[in-house]
């Protein structure tokens, strides 16, 4: 079910939201558990982006986009209130203006002026760290690693990326923004140049026909130790259709090896959406609370698993 087919202001209270440490992020209890799970959702599973204008409930797996609200096209058929359409774009603008602020900090920085080359003379501690989660030297190099530090912008200290390894992220050849992995306990564990995971897969650069799709960049690693077959990464379990779109330019089969706890919602659909671009997907059935990377060659077993997914009849899957 989707949420744009319940009028919207008599879903959401809207007092219920509350931001989380992402810019432009709010989590609520959802209000579609209790028709699609058939229990209410009492631990703030629904997530709302307004950066990417997204919204998707980590319980039952609803999700809808967010329409302009400049232009109040989102509340005209439901007739929201004027008193919660205020309130709500007053949200959304003090997030804008927190992405700004965001953008002056992350945006316009690159890697040579943030970060060194990850090596075992230049950055031990960095190269101890990644030697512990089962990095070769080869692997450093091919996937050029790199250990973000502070620098000044003019009389500024940013530290932004200090104590981070850094995992470039390229799309043709070229840089396209990276992620930050927080090696000394910093919050939150992962900070990405752009407002956006969404936008990004990591690793695309190898993939040409096939493709294993797994949740984070360690795991995507971690999975192409083992197996022939290149393994990307999209940065969490809610797979966007732009990501999708560009693993179709370049790939027409995919094995999706998705974290074990993934909802079944969630699975279907995503399966949904990447049958109707025309993959061949496969299905490969990871265990409960494990990824590839806790797997290691263990991993090999479950993709030897994997099961074609097929579209039934009435669009469900079967």
């Amino acid at each position: 079910m989707l949420a744009n087919e319940i009028a919207m202001g008599e879903l959401f209270n809207f007092d219920d939201l509350k931001p989380t440490k992402r810019v432009g992020q709010f989590t609520m209890n959802c209000p579609f558990c209790i028709s699609v799970k058939g229990t209410p959702d009492t631990k703030r599973k629904l997530g709302i982006n307004t950066v990417i204008g997204k919204y998707n409930c980590f319980r039952c797996g609803t999700h809808g986009s967010i329409s302009d609200l400049s232009e109040l096209n989102f509340f005209t058929e439901s007739k929201t209130p004027q008193p919660i359409v205020d309130k709500l774009r007053s949200r959304l603008n003090k997030s804008k203006d927190r992405i700004t602020n965001s953008i002056e900090l992350v945006n316009e920085v690159n890697l040579d002026k943030c970060a060194w080359k990850l090596t075992k003379e230049k950055t031990p501690f960095a190269y101890s760290y990644i030697k512990s989660r089962g990095f070769s030297d080869d692997e450093i190099e091919k996937y050029n690693l790199y250990v973000g530090h502070s620098f000044f912008d003019g009389e500024k200290l940013i530290s932004t990326w200090s104590g981070r390894i850094l995992f470039p992220v390229y799309y043709r050849g070229q840089l396209e923004g990276f992620i930050g992995r927080s090696i000394n306990g910093a919050e939150p564990k992962y900070l990405n140049t752009q407002l956006s995971r969404s936008t990004l897969v990591y690793n695309l650069e190898s993939v040409h026909g096939q493709a294993v799709v797994c949740e984070g960049i360690i795991s995507s690693i971690a999975a192409s130790r083992h197996i022939q077959v290149p393994c990307v990464g999209t940065f969490g379990k809610h797979i966007t259709d732009f990501q999708l779109d560009r693993i179709r330019a370049v790939a027409g089969e995919v094995f999706f090896a998705l974290d074990g706890d993934v909802d079944e919602a969630m699975l279907s659909d995503i399966y949904s959406r990447a049958l109707s671009r025309g993959f061949v997907v496969w299905h490969v059935p990871l265990p409960n609370d494990k990824d590839p990377d806790d797997l290691g060659s263990d991993f090999v077993t479950y993709f030897n698993m994997a099961k074609r997914v097929y579209r039934a009849r009435k669009n469900n899957l079967g």
